[in-house]
């Protein structure tokens, strides 16, 4: 019996922790808060691996550095879940000839995230907090 207390503990001590974990990288992104979007520019140099034409990959990965700048925790930020469920992320091409104008979309259970590459080797990400 004592062992099974002990269990029930150690589970709702980690579910609180990533709650906590959660709740202090969005305070990060949103600037505590203050904004519910925010912009922010990373680059090339940033983001070590290169996903060729894998755009949603490539997008991912540098959310992901953006969140480790912002002082967020690796598991705090969960790409497989939106708010209705499983995520619907995708990039699409906002002009078929160009092939630089792919936007992604891209969901977590912290907000989304619109990312962008421009021709200068810049990510622009913009968050957006779930309401």
């Amino acid at each position: 019996m004592f062992k099974y207390i002990i269990m029930s503990f150690l589970v709702l001590a980690t579910i609180r922790s990533h709650a906590d974990g959660q709740k202090a990288c969005l305070e990060n992104l949103t600037d505590n808060y203050t904004y519910s979007t925010r912009h922010f520019k990373l680059y090339d140099t940033d983001v070590e691996r290169e996903f060729g034409k894998d755009h949603l990959a490539q997008s991912i990965a540098a959310i992901r550095v953006l969140i480790d700048k912002e002082g967020c925790k690796p598991k705090s930020i969960n790409f497989g879940k939106g708010t209705l469920g499983r995520s619907s992320s995708k990039c699409n091409r906002v002009s078929r000839r160009v092939e630089e104008s792919v936007v992604c979309f891209v969901e977590s259970n912290l907000g989304y995230f619109w990312v962008t590459r421009n021709f200068e080797s810049e990510y622009h990400i913009i968050f957006n907090r779930w309401d």
